[in-house]
């Protein structure tokens, strides 16, 4: 069965991914979270990439922590460019820094700061369950997101070229036209 929400969290908030991810799965819903999910010996962030490749929604633990972790703000880009369903779950009173702000502005975020901590569980857990079933949208080809930089500037040379001999040839054209009048 395919992951369908990824949980981030900065490592510092591993208790609350961790309530998330039992919350959510004991209501069917399968998760990917790390280090659970990562297989001995994988390169850590090969299979971060991967596991949000795989899922459908991404749930962010939102917390001061989020804000200090480096990878915590390439999943979001990652979640992002993915056009995953994201679900930003504040579990403290912390605002968003500039990177991660500038992708949640965007998004409404589930405010979990009062207590108790079940009942925001319980909307999370629903929330998912809205979401439209089906597998996440295959990426496209790698050769259709990376040009190829030897032929580019050659290609964009030659265009140049042609829009200057096409304007030579129209004020050319021109001329002649005016002086056989």
């Amino acid at each position: 069965m395919q992951p369908k929400v990824f949980i981030s969290h900065s490592t510092k908030d591993k208790a609350i991914a961790d309530a998330i991810c039992h919350q959510l799965e004991s209501e069917g819903i399968k998760c990917w979270i790390a280090p659970r999910d990562i297989e001995p010996g994988s390169k850590w962030t090969e299979a971060i990439m991967h596991g949000i490749e795989k899922c459908r929604a991404f749930i962010l633990v939102v917390s001061a922590n989020a804000n200090d972790s480096e990878h915590v703000q390439r999943e979001v880009a990652k979640a992002f460019s993915l056009k995953l369903a994201v679900i930003p779950f504040r579990c403290e009173a912390a605002i968003p820094n500039r990177s991660l702000g500038y992708f949640l502005q965007t998004v409404q975020w589930l405010n979990a700061v009062d207590p108790p901590l079940q009942k925001h569980l319980d909307v999370l857990a629903e929330r998912v369950k809205q979401l439209p079933a089906g597998e996440p949208a295959p990426l496209p080809a790698a050769t259709a997101i990376i040009p190829d930089r030897k032929t580019q500037p050659k290609q964009l040379a030659l265009s140049k070229r042609v829009f200057w001999f096409g304007g030579v040839s129209l004020v050319a054209a021109a001329i002649v036209i005016a002086t056989a009048v």
